[in-house]
């Protein structure tokens, strides 16, 4: 089986992440200009970044359809 391979495009991508990342200040408590953002997201929070994510999640639902553990309508596809 070969690898998916989906990419936003890269405005959306940078939107996006940006969104994630003011998620993150709030939630920990630190402001824009901390180092250590990406340490925070990876090892504590544990996200992905979005393009990462978006190929983790289209993988789970590939693993998912070939097992039967899907509705039948996204299995057809």
């Amino acid at each position: 089986m070969g690898l998916i391979t989906i990419t936003l495009g890269l405005p959306q991508c940078q939107k996006l992440q940006r969104v994630l990342n003011a998620a993150a200040h709030v939630s920990s408590g630190t402001n824009k200009l901390d180092t250590g953002l990406m340490r925070l997201l990876h090892n504590e929070l544990h996200w992905l970044d979005v393009p990462d994510r978006v190929t983790y999640k289209l993988r789970i639902m590939m693993f998912c359809c070939l097992h039967g553990q899907l509705s039948l309508y996204l299995m057809d596809y």
